[in-house]
């Protein structure tokens, strides 16, 4: 075995959703919060990076070029991740996950 499983998965679904290996490299750095709870919200507030999305619609309508092409090859991969595993995850994509702590 050359190459593990995860990675052969990983190529093919690049090569199915066409991605750029440009952006791969980019320089371009952001975080995508997925979900997080009143520590995390405090720690968001530290970060000095500005490119932190909260919100994946308001980062397509508002994102540089670079990142939002990223983002849109990355919202690809997971409509192709979906229709493969019967899953419904995409829809997800536009929703935050906020857990309050129960103190």
């Amino acid at each position: 075995k050359r190459y593990p499983i995860n990675r052969i998965k990983r190529i093919i679904l690049h090569v199915i959703a066409n991605s750029n290996t440009n952006l791969l490299k980019s320089k371009e750095l952001y975080l995508r919060v997925l979900g997080l709870n009143d520590l995390g919200i405090k720690y968001i507030k530290k970060l000095k990076n500005k490119n932190i999305i909260m919100n994946t619609k308001d980062a397509l309508d508002n994102a540089n070029s670079e990142i939002k092409e990223i983002l849109e090859t990355e919202l690809k991969m997971t409509q192709i991740y979906d229709i493969v595993s019967k899953k419904e995850t995409y829809k997800n994509e536009y929703i935050l996950q906020v857990k309050k702590n129960d103190n």
